[in-house]
């Protein structure tokens, strides 16, 4: 029942790529950046761009099976550096950094983030023994069979291509129970019962095949339902210069941020960021490559994060807030799109020429 859950879960996730998925797209394909960094001894997803800049131009399909077969090239050429790759992500994730580590998120930094972790990694090792102590019990044998495949899973999303380990964030609540069964074994070798721990069953709001059918609708046919009840927007068109591209967008609540003179505000207030906590914010990214776009946007413009509705392609947008402000409704602009390669994957465009209301 347990390998028919788990095979249903890439079944299903097969039949949602193909019903939502463009037809150039391939799954997984960014895993072949991963591979590709592992072979090379553990240099990141980028390392193929630096390497192979012709992988830029090609079609996601087409760059996807390139970078294979380079990855595949370069573990039979030297099959010690993908071994190099794989070991340094294991040290890397069970280290005690607080970028890359497994719990960078605990402790904070310095000194006392350093203290905090080894005292966690303490707790962790006796909540390790604790289960396999008791691992007839159901939720420890669980503990134990998800931390095994957290285990298997690092080498496939290495921490240095974790963005600050957001690739783990999923894993965070195993994390944290770990050490709590730890610190439950110390309690319970204390002389006083009060402090001893009075298991209990955990009992389910709702039974587990309930749960995981509103699980698979929701993640299959309920998001067809905008498609469905949704109307047609039609972007207005703009001619414009060679050099630039025509873009559409509505400014809503949720898509942008306006950034402002620090002393024009006493605090922030989304959608407005003042200039120096913006650029203190942009320096704490795990994106390294936006830093040069996002540092370089000054007060009075805007960065408006949502779909060209011309294309509806994903955009990152920099505009000036006071001429798409006197707007209401869909607007057109020219727009020069950026031509950092680091950046391609974001659609950045920056307007130049703002359409007279109509």
């Amino acid at each position: 029942l347990a390998c028919a859950a788990i095979t249903l879960g890439f079944i299903v996730n097969l039949a949602v790529f193909g019903l939502y998925a463009s037809p150039a797209n391939t799954p997984f394909g960014n895993f072949s950046h991963t591979i590709y960094g592992l072979a090379r001894g553990g240099l990141g997803w980028t390392q193929i761009y630096t390497e192979h800049p012709e992988t830029w131009g090609m079609a996601a399909d087409e760059q996807s099976s390139y970078i294979y077969s380079l990855a595949m090239d370069s573990i039979q050429r030297k099959p010690w550096n993908l071994v190099t790759g794989i070991s340094s992500s294991y040290a890397t994730f069970f280290s005690l950094d607080d970028y890359y580590g497994s719990i960078g998120w605990f402790g904070g930094e310095g000194t006392i983030g350093i203290l905090a972790r080894i005292f966690w990694y303490v707790l962790f090792g006796l909540g390790i023994f604790e289960c396999i102590r008791n691992f007839k019990k159901p939720t420890r044998s669980l503990i134990l069979a998800a931390l095994l495949g957290i285990f298997l899973s690092i080498p496939f999303a290495p921490p240095i291509d974790s963005n600050r380990m957001r690739a783990y964030a999923a894993t965070i609540p195993f994390f944290v129970i770990i050490p709590c069964f730890g610190l439950s074994f110390l309690t319970n070798l204390l002389p006083w019962k009060f402090l001893r721990n009075q298991e209990s069953q955990p009992q389910a709001l709702l039974p587990v095949f309930t749960l995981s059918a509103v699980l698979v609708l929701l993640m299959t046919l309920v998001p067809l339902l905008p498609f469905r009840i949704g109307q047609q927007v039609k972007a207005p068109s703009a001619v414009c210069p060679a050099e630039l591209t025509s873009v559409s967008f509505r400014i809503l609540p949720g898509n942008h941020i306006r950034i402002v003179q620090q002393e024009s505000l006493s605090q922030d207030w989304v959608p407005e960021i003042r200039e120096k906590n913006f650029a203190t914010r942009v320096h704490n990214l795990p994106n390294w490559e936006t830093y040069p776009l996002f540092t370089d946007v000054k007060p009075g413009q805007i960065i408006l994060a949502d779909l060209d509705l011309q294309t509806t392609k994903e955009m990152i947008l920099i505009a000036e807030w006071q001429p798409v402000s006197e707007k209401t409704g869909i607007q057109t602009v020219c727009a020069r799109p950026s031509d950092d390669r680091m950046l391609r994957e974001y659609n950045v465009y920056f307007a130049e020429e703002y359409m007279p209301e109509k």
